[in-house]
């Protein structure tokens, strides 16, 4: 909604291939299966920038996109990759492991939608990474409950053991104050990201804007967290927010992220 009318399709086709991916696991009742829908997609990609018949119907619009764009190969390769953690359901390790799952995931996905709008620059692609990192926890932290009741664990071992948190209670959709205490640390995380890359924000063109504005998506559920009592169990955090469009219009026109 916030990048130019010439860019939208452009945009649109790449975050909706990222949705076909993202909710693979979703669709699967085996990792195997998962594994082979990853394969299709990268069979896909192959396909589209080597000029082959296309099977999918956003590809040619990806073609289109990455034609006009020349949009970079290994991103697309690697958020596929990426998603080869998501048909694991137990934990992660350690809270690296998660920030290298939110990285891979997240990304490569906003240098895209960069090289899209036309902005390649070192500090914009920077500010991305870590706004895509900090994007992606807060993401999983809403998510915690749709996740919980697949039996599926993002919260590394390490942030649950170093803040007491008992996987029953949290099996059974439980919070506690070890809870609340695991995902304020992760959410501080995420807070400490944004902040990072907003220091890049006086040197980075007003143009990559329209994606770097993700982080202000996070700004605002971090906040509503936080009135939850980082409480992911939370009721209110499932509604939406209110004047969500009039708060990123009002940050572009500031040119603020």
């Amino acid at each position: 909604m916030m990048a130019p009318l010439t860019v939208r399709s452009g945009l649109f086709a790449l975050y909706a291939f990222n949705v076909e991916i993202a909710r693979i696991r979703e669709i699967v009742s085996e990792p195997h299966l998962g594994e082979i829908r990853l394969q299709w997609w990268r069979d896909e990609i192959e396909a589209i920038y080597a000029g082959s018949a296309l099977r999918h119907g956003i590809s040619s619009h990806l073609r289109d996109t990455m034609a006009a764009h020349s949009l970079k190969r290994s991103f697309f390769d690697k958020l596929i990759d990426a998603r080869s953690a998501d048909l694991d359901d137990g934990p992660l390790d350690t809270i690296a492991d998660l920030l290298r799952y939110a990285e891979e995931t997240t990304a490569p996905l906003l240098w895209l939608a960069l090289q899209i709008i036309g902005d390649r620059s070192a500090e914009a692609r920077e500010a991305a990474r870590g706004i895509g990192i900090a994007w992606s926890l807060v993401g999983l932290i809403r998510a915690m409950p749709f996740h919980l009741r697949s039996h599926r664990q993002y919260l590394p071992r390490e942030l649950l053991e170093r803040h007491g948190v008992k996987t029953r209670e949290l099996l059974d959709l439980k919070s506690s104050d070890a809870l609340n205490q695991a995902v304020w640390a992760l959410s501080k995380i995420a807070a400490d990201l944004l902040q990072e890359a907003r220091t890049l924000q006086p040197r980075i063109d007003r143009k990559a804007l329209p994606v770097l504005l993700q982080a202000r998506y996070a700004d605002i559920h971090l906040r509503r967290l936080k009135k939850a009592g980082f409480n992911p169990f939370n009721p209110q955090l499932a509604l939406p927010e209110p004047m969500i469009a009039w708060r990123l219009t009002w940050a572009k026109l500031k040119g603020r992220y």
